[in-house]
């Protein structure tokens, strides 16, 4: 079975197990909650690698501290209280390459000042990474060895490439595991910032 169908199939099951499928007319509502949680699964369908978590599920992202690629210090989350988008790549990644570009456009999006771009350069040379990072237009912390990756909750620890957003508050909200869908980011982030 595709996974898309896997997706929907399982939140048909949710649905009819939650409503509790009976011969009879009674139908039990379903609360605010398990309606996202379907509306989260089948929008998984269409973007399998996107994971957006609910408010209260949220788990704060460890401190991810480091040098730019610069040598100038960074750390993520930092104190501004802002939606922040951490993106880990490589020069030496393919899909990390076709992806930066929109990654480099969503950061100078009027609609998105109040958002922090962080790069997460991960087992690169520094010369090959500081070519690439000249067009995105934010920082990206070098993490030669990729100990700093595998510190991000729900991240493959060598998955490249690999997208976490921040809510304002530091936690955890979206998860995308492989590049983002083409055109997709700027809704991805939208979707936390007008939370």
């Amino acid at each position: 079975m595709k996974p898309e169908l896997t997706t929907i199939a399982a939140a048909l099951t949710v649905i009819t197990a939650l409503t509790g499928c009976s011969p009879t007319t009674d139908v039990i509502p379903l609360s605010n909650s398990q309606i996202e949680q379907v509306q989260e699964q089948l929008e998984g369908a269409n973007n399998p690698g996107v994971r957006y978590i609910l408010p209260g599920d949220r788990t704060a992202l460890p401190n991810l501290s480091g040098l730019d690629l610069d040598g100038a210090p960074i750390k993520v989350p930092d104190s501004q209280k802002q939606v922040t988008v951490i993106n880990a790549w490589a020069s030496w990644c393919p899909p990390c390459k076709q992806e930066l570009p929109e990654f480099a456009e969503a950061a100078q999006d009027p609609e998105f000042t109040d958002v922090r771009f962080v790069g997460l350069n991960v087992n690169d040379e520094l010369a090959a990474a500081q070519v690439i990072s000249l067009g995105q237009g934010y920082p990206s912390i070098l993490d030669i060895e990729g100990a700093l990756l595998a510190k991000i909750p729900n991240i493959p620890p060598q998955g490249l490439p690999s997208t976490v957003i921040l809510d304002s508050n530091g936690l955890v909200a979206t998860t995308i595991i492989g590049a983002v869908p083409p055109g997709e980011l700027s809704n991805i982030i939208m979707r936390v910032t007008q939370e």
